[in-house]
């Protein structure tokens, strides 16, 4: 509010200042009629010590690992997957002290058996809890390939997931699903959103 009253009275001292050089005599302000700019707003309502929030740097995400090899089949009186080789890190959380805003990362992998195809998704769930994490939107694309995600709309306790895989184009004549070794590198960012006050 002082700070208001202070620009209030600098606009008036200068536009009484162009009146006495010559200038038209221009109409004082007054409450009614003095405005802020847009810029100067902001500052018209802070408080002293009060800061805008920061926001903290990116996470790095940084790893490598194996895709699985087995096969899953659906529809069956209860899905059922066997897997000969189980891979690592195909199912990556991302720890990060904070709340995930959008995130990018460049996924390189080998070469593919025939037939195959290598497929990447950023999964959001709770943080702490496996079992609630969805990987809906599945990508596919040359190596490397690139996932970059809005999310604003995870909640706060939200958290992410990096899933890739090499999986069959088409399922065997059972309906089965079948997924092959390759081994892959990803690399990115994380950007959290500001710590509140």
């Amino acid at each position: 509010m002082i700070q208001a009253r202070l620009l209030a009275l600098i606009l008036l001292s200068a536009s009484l200042g162009a009146g006495c050089l010559g200038g038209s005599t221009p109409t004082p302000a007054t409450k009614e009629t003095a405005t802020l700019s847009p810029a100067a707003a902001p500052l018209a309502n802070a408080t002293p010590n009060e800061t805008a929030p920061v926001a903290p740097p990116p996470v790095p995400i940084s790893y490598s690992g194996t895709s699985p090899t087995g096969a899953c089949s659906y529809g069956t009186p209860a899905d059922q997957c066997q897997f000969s080789q189980t891979g690592s890190e195909s199912f990556h959380v991302v720890d990060a002290k904070g709340v995930p805003r959008r995130v990018v990362v460049k996924i390189e992998y080998g070469a593919q058996q025939p037939g195959m195809t290598f497929y990447a998704s950023v999964c959001t769930g709770k943080k702490g809890d496996a079992a609630s994490f969805q990987c809906n939107d599945y990508k596919s694309a040359p190596s490397p390939m690139t996932l970059d995600v809005d999310l604003k709309a995870l909640p706060a306790d939200g958290a992410i997931a990096l899933s890739v895989g090499s999986l069959a184009i088409t399922p065997t004549p059972s309906g089965a699903l079948v997924f092959s070794s390759v081994d892959f590198k990803v690399q990115g960012t994380l950007t959290l959103a500001p710590a509140s006050a």
